[in-house]
């Protein structure tokens, strides 16, 4: 079910990923996963419940066309995705700045991608034939409902830190840049502990997963291994740096 693969990349509650893999075809878990999945999407309850069920193709840049020229406020002019780009930067002021973050400027570009992506694929959609086989629709409307997300989720990142000038971190990108910069910032120490600390993790988990009987506790243990993998692979990058350093 392409709502599970979704959740399974953009949300936050473990013990629903657990239960959405397990057991997909159940109905309750069915209709909890399309209320997580509207929560993502910053859709009100009035929204998802009044979406459209036939695709129409998407205008791109609203009541603008996108091969007709901009004239910007000093007389210049310029195509319309780069009066888009000027318009969003006047929007989130501290792009301007020395000091934003690198990681939201990567995401910016990253979000125009989004953009690109779903605009794409939502169309694609749109002209499919009403005999269109199944594994093409589902794959464009899996990809379009991905982008789409990931767009909105940049788009709350940038809004919190335009407000509160500090980073969310809902975003994987920036929950992985706020744990390496946690790393970074650590005693050569405390590092080395983490590390070996990860290590052991690893090694346990690997023997609860071979004993687990059950489906739901080998999920869970081999969820528990991939975190502390990655954590031992942030470890090992930051020693890395630290020895070519000095």
């Amino acid at each position: 079910m392409e709502g599970v693969v979704i959740y399974e990349k953009f949300g936050n509650n473990m013990a629903l990923k657990r239960a959405f893999r397990i057991n997909p075809e159940n109905r309750i878990l069915r209709m909890t996963l399309f209320e997580e999945l509207r929560k993502l999407a910053g859709l009100t309850e009035a929204e998802f419940n009044n979406l459209s069920r036939n695709v129409k193709p998407s205008t791109g840049l609203k009541n603008t066309d996108e091969h007709t020229l901009v004239t910007t406020r000093d007389n210049r002019t310029i195509d319309p995705g780069e009066a888009k780009k000027i318009r969003f930067r006047e929007r989130f002021t501290f792009l301007n700045t020395t000091d934003c973050p690198d990681i939201l400027k990567v995401l910016v570009n990253d979000m125009f991608a989004s953009y690109d992506a779903y605009r794409t694929a939502h169309n694609a959609l749109a002209f499919l034939p009403p005999d269109a086989p199944m594994k093409e629709t589902s794959l464009l409307a899996m990809t379009a409902v991905e982008e789409m997300l990931n767009d909105r989720m940049i788009w709350t990142e940038l809004q919190h830190y335009q407000e509160h000038k500090t980073l969310l971190g809902n975003h994987p990108d920036v929950k992985d840049y706020l744990k390496w910069r946690e790393y970074r910032e650590m005693s050569d120490f405390d590092l080395m502990q983490r590390r070996k600390n990860a290590a052991s993790n690893i090694s346990k988990c690997k023997v609860k997963i071979q004993e687990d009987t059950l489906e739901e506790d080998r999920l869970k243990h081999e969820a528990s291994m991939r975190e502390w993998i990655t954590i031992k692979q942030i470890c090992d990058h930051e020693i890395e740096h630290r020895k070519k350093g000095k």
